[in-house]
């Protein structure tokens, strides 16, 4: 079966198929003609035919006669776009509530799907197009997303090994590939209690001084599948080391590390293990069969989890919340690599945005951290990371912890019965579903209304920006593109500046702008907000983030706050009640309104609009049921946060979740080494000052981000 041909023609390579489902990708075409689309069975014979009428916005289906599905002939209104992708599906299958007719779906773009009884049955060998730049993939593989993320981008640097790596001619087996330095007390219960199980053992020392690999050569004489390699390399530490490292573009990385261990793996699957985990065998067995790991051969990826165990030799006390739980089974045949970024590695999310991501839930490993020999030091420890912080605290008070502690449980020892007992917890449950909607999530075309296919990029929330400027201030927005919203345009969130001209009957794009049909004036400040929302929205974004054009925004740190659990979220809560304001003063084209002052009621809490907030789809869609509640309002963020309260979405404390600095403090914040802020509410003449000091404390600043954008 082909899975994806950038083609308008897609054959079925394995035989013929009894059941179909497609989809077609295609972003302009010529109004001259009048494209079709055929469904062609094993004799050459046409069982559907599609062939769409551009400008009357219409499609006839099977049109002609003696086609092999017996459909009647059958027109609908279908609107194709000639500023943006159009995507359509077909789908064929079995109608269960018919037992001698099947059924037939057809979806274009965003209009109702058509159901279509077929009368007769038959083989399907060849589906052809004729638009322009069409792609067809085939969506009955195990990954139905894959024909939406055929074009995502590498998440970092590339990290290929700097010198030879060893590839060989991949065979199907799971292999568990190890990396060991100085873990002479763990070596030999992780290889005893996993070796068995899995298809090879790869184990990679890097320099250990003590008795680790002459343990492992003992094993090996035990366990056969176990190969030994050596890395002569000391790679940096976590966290700044590796930050200057990647910055420097040093050929000794942990990616490049951690691909020329993979380069070793000779077996399709692979899983990340540590040299201080213990197997726990019967869960490990569970997922190997359960996923067919030893067999499997198409793209995958599988978050797995366990425990992490303290000990100081005499007791064992188990933390609740293992902060080892990701992604750690892949697919080598299917490209799964590391990449650099700023403080670290990460598996490259190109690969986990291809593959169909799936989770194992309970825990395979438990990791042992023995306070006897580990040092924090050694293991590349950051100081703002979590896991330190708690090691150290239990390193502290190890010998006075009661077992009543409601984060940790005393075992009473680590054997496999012990082992079997224990869960993954709540809190994990909850950080791998956010995983799976972040690589389960469909991409987004950053750009949608250019008139050519553009590179895809993944938005875990179809996510944009909207700076809201004027028309006057084209400098200010100019100041904007050369800095900040770079950065977000690597990263694949589009920012659109929002400029009004009442002279329009609806919105007009123009590159990065959205001109809406209102006023450019202050006092149409929430109306011109209401219609960029509705003319985003239109595009097919899902998430808005709003903001003025006298702020600098970050862009590294957008995606690592948790505002996917927000309906409404930003970067400060007023709430003020019965309050008189007179922000308009001096900004307001009818002089009128400048000496009036606004009498704010029964609004009890919002987001400051000249801060930044974020609205979801449901919240969007609310606002937009709400045309009159928002254009009669002076100030657009009470006029949204009064909406959003009369839908029972109102802010709460946990969804304050953007940090902001107001330009005074800039100067403070930034010597502190204090960035971590998304939004920077600024002097308009300060963008390039402010975006520049933010890039000067390149210690905190994503590296990867800082060398795309600016060419260090």
């Amino acid at each position: 079966m082909a899975m994806f041909i950038s083609s308008s023609v897609l054959k079925i390579s394995d035989g013929v198929l009894n059941k179909l489902n497609i989809g077609l990708i295609f972003s302009s075409y010529s109004a001259s003609n009048e494209p079709t689309i055929d469904v062609i069975d094993d004799y050459g014979h046409r069982l559907l035919h599609i062939k769409f009428y551009i400008e009357e916005a219409r499609v006839a289906i099977n049109t002609e006669s003696n086609l092999g599905w017996s459909i009647n002939e059958t027109q609908i209104p279908a609107l194709l776009h000639n500023d943006k992708l159009n995507m359509i599906k077909i789908s064929y299958g079995s109608d269960e509530e018919a037992s001698f007719h099947s059924k037939i779906n057809i979806y274009i773009n965003d209009c109702n799907p058509v159901y279509l009884h077929v009368r007769e049955s038959a083989k399907i060998k060849e589906i052809r197009s004729d638009f322009k730049n069409c792609r067809i993939a085939d969506l009955q593989t195990s990954n139905s997303d894959y024909f939406w993320r055929f074009r995502a981008k590498p998440s970092g640097f590339d990290a290929t090994p700097a010198f030879d790596m060893a590839n060989q001619a991949l065979v199907p087996g799971l292999t568990a590939l190890i990396r060991a330095r100085n873990e002479e007390s763990n070596i030999i219960s992780c290889i005893e209690t996993l070796a068995d199980l899995v298809t090879e053992v790869v184990l990679v020392d890097n320099g250990s001084t003590d008795r680790t690999m002459i343990l492992a050569r003992q094993l090996q004489l035990t366990y056969k599948n176990l190969r030994i390699y050596h890395y002569p390399i000391k790679p940096p530490r976590v966290g700044n080391d590796h930050a200057d490292a990647v910055r420097s573009e040093s050929t000794n990385t942990l990616g490049k590390y951690y691909n020329w261990c993979l380069s070793h793996v000779r077996t399709y699957n692979f899983i990340k293990w540590d040299a201080d985990f213990v197997c726990i065998r019967k869960n490990l067995k569970d997922l190997i069969s359960q996923h067919q790991l030893l067999t499997r051969s198409d793209p995958l990826t599988i978050w797995v989890g366990g425990s992490t165990i303290y000990t100081n030799g005499t007791r064992f006390m188990r933390h609740k919340d293992s902060m080892l739980n990701e992604f750690r089974v892949h697919s080598k045949l299917w490209g799964a690599k590391w990449v650099d970024i700023s403080n670290w590695e990460e598996m490259d999310q190109t690969y986990l945005y291809r593959s169909p991501a799936t989770r194992y839930l309970k825990p395979v490993f438990a990791e042992l951290y023995n306070f006897q020999t580990e040092s924090l030091a050694e293991r590349g420890s950051v100081q703002a990371d979590e896991r330190d912080r708690l090691r150290m605290s239990i390193l502290n008070n190890i010998n006075d912890l009661s077992v009543n502690d409601k984060n940790l449980d005393l075992l009473p020892d680590i054997t496999q019965n012990t082992l079997e007992k224990l869960e993954i917890t709540d809190r994990e449950i909850d950080r791998s579903e956010y995983m799976l909607r972040r690589f389960n999530s469909l991409p987004k075309i950053s750009m949608p209304f250019l008139n050519e296919i553009q590179d895809e990029t993944i938005q875990p929330d179809k996510l944009a920006v909207l700076c809201i400027t004027h028309q006057k201030v084209s400098v200010r927005q100019d100041l904007i593109r050369k800095t900040w919203a770079k950065d977000f345009s690597k990263i694949g969130l589009p920012v659109f500046f929002i400029t009004g001209d009442y002279t329009q009957d609806k919105y007009k794009i123009d590159g990065d702008n959205i001109i809406v049909p209102v006023r450019d004036t202050y006092e149409f400040l929430p109306e011109k907000v209401y219609e960029a929302f509705a003319a985003v929205r239109d595009l097919g974004f899902e998430r808005i983030l709003k903001v003025d054009d006298d702020c600098v925004l970050n862009a590294c740190t957008i995606l690592q706050r948790q505002f996917q659990d927000h309906h409404y979220c930003g970067s400060q809560i007023i709430k003020h009640t019965d309050a008189i304001y007179n922000w308009h003063k001096g900004k307001c084209y009818n002089r009128q309104l400048e000496d009036f002052p606004a009498q704010l009621n029964n609004v009890q809490r919002w987001f400051g609009g000249g801060m930044g907030y974020m609205l979801d789809k449901v919240a969007i869609d609310f606002l937009l049921k709400n045309k009159s509640a928002m254009c009669g309002q002076l100030y657009e963020d009470v006029a949204v946060g009064r909406i959003m309260q009369s839908g029972g979405l109102s802010p709460k404390e946990a969804s304050e979740v953007f940090q902001v600095v107001h330009f005074n403090k800039c100067e403070k914040y930034l010597s502190d080494g204090n960035i971590s802020d998304i939004i920077w509410d600024v002097p308009a003449d300060s963008i390039e000052d402010v975006y520049d000091m933010i890039l000067r404390q390149s210690w905190a600043y994503p590296a990867d981000i800082g060398k795309i954008i600016t060419d260090w």
